[in-house]
């Protein structure tokens, strides 16, 4: 009975993102309070340990940054970007990749004028990092 919990968890997550990538590719209208709902939703199934829920989240991310990140405010397209390079530093390595996997998604307009720190970033990240347990 575990198992099948898991493989419909896994799906809820996976159909969860394709549902929001679809609604941005239609373009369908949402409140600023949806946007930031389903915005959170991607974070959270970014930082997912599963490899297939962060894949499944990142074409969504892609999609919904080009309907609807213009529409959340002036300030939020540099919190979108400065979230993610900031997570480059987590210690959850899962947290670490799906951050890197949207900063490969961003639009090309919000990378411009913060480019030099995304490349930084990301090489940053791609360090090896040992952790001692004690």
């Amino acid at each position: 009975m575990v198992g099948h919990v898991d493989v419909c968890s896994n799906r809820t997550y996976r159909g969860l993102c394709r549902l929001i990538e679809c609604t941005s590719t239609a373009g369908l209208p949402l409140s600023p309070k949806q946007q930031t709902q389903l915005l959170t939703t991607l974070n959270d199934n970014l930082g997912h340990p599963k490899m297939e829920i962060q894949a499944a989240a990142v074409p969504a991310l892609r999609a919904f940054l080009q309907a609807y990140v213009i529409t959340t405010g002036p300030a939020a397209p540099q919190q979108v970007t400065q979230k993610y390079l900031s997570s480059l530093q987590d210690a959850n390595v899962a947290v670490r990749r799906g951050s890197a996997m949207a900063l490969g998604v961003l639009p090309r307009w919000l990378l411009l004028s913060r480019a030099h720190e995304v490349i930084k970033g990301l090489a940053s990240a791609t360090q090896v990092r040992i952790f001692c347990a004690l």
